[in-house]
């Protein structure tokens, strides 16, 4: 047996036995024909391709066909090969570019040049690359190359946002998680694709988006699979997104970068900085200011969906829909003259384009600055090289708000002075009580203590009713993202390549109200600390055969936590009914609160009187009355952190891989296996925290909506007992879990060149995936009484 076919036997030994990984190299393969002068194939030629800059050099022979290949070349610019036979330089190709992943032939092919008296050899240029099919290969693909990354405008300068430029690919669908870090490839949707970092798995395993990378300068391109991808890559069904980094080379090269934007600059933009606020939500439901009611009454009057609907049939029955106190009269069954003249109430109506035209902005706050530094050169030339990159991210753009707040109206315990509200502490119906006074001149328990975290409203709609404030909150993005990497050029048998890359991001999302010295904001903070490191070692065995081994190690970190965490809500000095064993809010992270709805003292209604609506119960045993169809819409502001606050997911994958690359005669042929190891670990503490939903804020208050004021069930009014709401819920504990699987791959995959005309591809995959199995380790728990992180300890599998 042959000292190459010994090495290869051992070599595929070792790879049945070797743990590797779902990953591909980014290497590319050259192939290529020599000619003699009469334009026949040249047999026993040597072809040599080098690389000056990388000190890179790789010397091959030609076949009884003349032809020849180079395999695992690394992609880089400025690539050069020569054709020569005893001694002679027969013809040569510069200005070469290989591009990751690529399988292209050489054109026009190397000729032995015609002899002359002595004339030199001309080095001719190779013609370019093409950016979609290969010449040797089935693949649909496309190539970003590092001068367009440089180049192009980048919103944000994330570079993923190039891959729409490749064939078959298309934006993600709105309001994706994986917008901006991933898009459709070939109808696939955005979680199928498959992302490599210098050929190794860069992708957060439980969700499949790419591991965020956002260093462009270190970028030296990518290329995007789109179909008919070999055998080699493999895990999804979409698209591959192949990056590769910069190496330094034998000379010293480096930049410094600075991009500043600011909305000084800006023009304004063609809708309000206000859609999607609370206010545009209850602009939606408004109606015509117009709306006037002449009689007789239909009964689609008695169920409005419309505020202004609601306005005019009360002012038709003789109700007060605003305006009213102690200290103008209860006028729940005295008709409101125009203007409020007589101190009985109004009927205003909500005109919100009124209200917007006189409080819009175009134009949102905005201040960023990117800056970053790279550099890279030799340690030892043509030996070891180093790259190094930097990229900062400073963005503050404050979040513009128009939230509705709840009015002095709603803060102010029994606004009529009746003094019949009736809260009992212990007895009676409880219905989930937030909590209880004690007396009729007690602020009225949570609910008091809870809307007294609102900022005053600074923009009326209507008095008392809709009320709105206006300004903005803090909102930022902090990203840092560095790169090192070292490459080692051992010996002309042995390559080293160590890279690492990290990114740390700081970020307030979600905020909508403003920064108050009693209450931090209902934001949520979001960090991040997301790393992979590769190590490469690629072992020439002889000028056709090359193996190559890669580990990576990849994790995907990503925390949320409360802008009202340091917020102590048991010093709010509640009496809530539903934690029978504590005097105050058991833990001191704040729920998160949802209000809506009308009051339906607003128009009136007191212990025993009904306003301008009554109860579902009058409505459909007692009526005609107008029913609380207002009911969930005309939303407050959000009190208390987003339902994601406290979270954390941390995916952790480790790869090897070991893939050999053998040219024999006119094959091509390719063939490794793969391991992947994952570990993924997801925290949910929100629903410690809680949620308490209240489709009206007359229930949350004072529960002057929910239950029937004048006949009800067994004679007795059920109204105006205790402040109550729809739904709660909460949990003892986290969502709190560490899943545990493992992938294995094998593939073979042959480039048969059977004519310099006609190739054909051949491949095969095998990949397994395992069940995964959860696991309980050192991982953190959410503590509802601190209102923070513990950690808890070791339990094994």
């Amino acid at each position: 047996m042959s000292r190459t076919m010994q090495w290869l036997v051992l070599t595929c030994g070792l790879l049945l036995m070797a743990a590797p990984v779902f990953a591909a190299t980014q290497n590319a393969m050259l192939y290529g024909t020599v000619y003699d002068a009469a334009g026949n194939p040249m047999a026993g030629a040597t072809v040599i391709l080098e690389n000056p800059a990388l000190g890179f050099t790789r010397t091959t022979t030609t076949g009884s066909d003349g032809s020849y290949n180079f395999a695992e070349v690394p992609p880089a610019e400025g690539y050069r090969v020569t054709a020569a036979k005893g001694g002679t330089k027969l013809d040569i190709r510069a200005g070469i570019t290989v591009n990751v992943g690529d399988e292209r032939v050489i054109l026009p092919p190397l000729k032995e040049q015609a002899a002359t008296a002595a004339a030199p050899v001309v080095e001719k240029k190779a013609e370019a690359s093409a950016v979609t099919n290969e010449m040797v290969s089935s693949t649909v693909s496309g190539v970003i190359t590092g001068d367009q990354l440089r180049s192009l405008p980048l919103y944000n300068r994330n570079f993923l946002a190039l891959g729409l430029l490749t064939p078959n690919t298309h934006d993600t669908e709105a309001n994706s998680e994986l917008l901006g870090a991933s898009f459709s490839v070939s109808g696939n949707r955005p979680n199928q694709n498959n992302f490599l970092l210098d050929g190794s798995d860069n992708v957060a395993s439980s969700s499949n988006q790419a591991v965020p990378f956002q260093v462009n300068d270190s970028v030296q391109e990518f290329r995007l699979i789109s179909s008919n991808a070999s055998a080699e890559y493999g895990r999804n069904a979409g698209g591959t997104v192949n990056v590769v980094t910069r190496r330094g080379g034998n000379g010293f090269h480096g930049s410094v970068f600075g991009y500043w934007g600011n909305d000084v600059l800006n023009a304004d933009n063609p809708l309000s900085v206000y859609n999607g606020s609370t206010f545009d939500s209850a602009a939606a439901y408004a109606g015509p200011t117009s709306t006037t009611i002449v009689g007789p009454l239909v009964l689609s009057d008695f169920s409005p969906l419309r505020y202004n609907s609601y306005v005019a049939v009360a002012e038709f029955l003789g109700f007060c829909t605003d305006s009213l106190s102690a200290f103008t009269g209860v006028a729940g069954t005295v008709a409101c003259t125009s203007g409020g003249t007589g101190g009985t109430g109004k009927n205003t109506r909500f005109d919100p384009a009124a209200v917007l035209a006189a409080n819009n902005r175009f134009k949102p706050s905005f201040d960023s600055k990117q800056f970053g530094v790279n550099a890279g050169g030799p340690l030892v030339k043509d030996k070891v090289f180093w790259f190094l990159s930097y990229e900062g991210t400073l963005i503050k753009n404050p979040n513009p708000i128009f939230e509705r707040v709840p009015t002095r109206f709603d803060k102010t315990y029994d606004p009529f002075a009746t003094g019949n509200f009736n809260f009992p502490v212990t007895g009676g119906q409880q219905d989930y009580p937030l909590g209880a006074c004690t007396s009729v001149t007690a602020a009225c328990g949570s609910a008091r203590g809870i809307l007294s975290l609102f900022p005053n409203s600074n923009v009326v709609g209507v008095p008392g009713v809709l009320e709105f404030f206006r300004g903005q909150a803090p909102n930022f993005t902090h990203v840092h993202n560095g790169l090192a990497r070292v490459d080692i050029m051992k010996s002309a048998a042995n390559n080293f390549t160590i890279r690492y890359v990290a990114q740390g991001l700081n970020q307030l999302h979600d905020d909508t109200l403003p920064v108050q010295p009693n209450y931090p904001g209902n934001g949520a903070f979001r960090g991040a600390l997301n790393q992979n490191i590769n190590a490469t070692w690629s072992h020439t065995f002889s000028t056709t055969l090359i193996n190559e081994v890669r580990f990576a190690i990849s994790r995907f970190n990503v925390s949320e936590s409360a802008q009202d965490a340091s917020f102590d809500a048991t010093t709010l000095g509640l009496t809530p009914n539903i934690y029978p064993a504590a005097s105050n809010f058991p833990n001191r992270g704040l729920s998160t609160i949802l209000l809506n709805g009308m009051d339906a003292q607003y128009s009136g209604a007191t212990p025993g009187t009904d306003g301008a609506y009554c109860s579902w119960f009058e409505y459909f045993a007692v009526g005609p009355c107008q029913a609380p169809t207002l009911d969930y819409l005309f939303p407050y502001a959000r009190l208390g952190a987003p339902l994601n606050a406290p979270s954390s997911r941390r995916d952790d994958t480790w790869t090897l891989a070991d893939s050999v690359s053998w040219s024999h005669g006119k094959h091509g042929i390719k063939f490794g296996v793969e391991y992947r190891n994952l570990n993924n670990h997801n925290f949910d503490g929100a629903w410690q925290r809680g949620l308490v939903y209240s489709s009206d804020i007359g229930e949350f208050t004072s529960d002057s909506s929910i239950s029937c004021n004048q006949v009800c069930p067994g004679g007795f009014s059920e109204s105006f007992r205790f402040p109550t709401f729809d739904f709660a819920q909460s949990q003892t504990k986290p969502y709190n879990i560490r899943l545990h699987s493992w992938a294995f791959a094998g593939y073979m995959q042959d480039t048969w060149r059977i004519s310099p005309r006609f190739t054909v591809n051949l491949g095969l995959r095998y990949q397994y995936l395992s069940v995964p199995e959860e696991r309980n380790d050192q991982l953190w728990n959410y503590d509802p009484v601190a209102n923070g992180l513990v950690r808890v300890g070791h339990a094994g599998v």
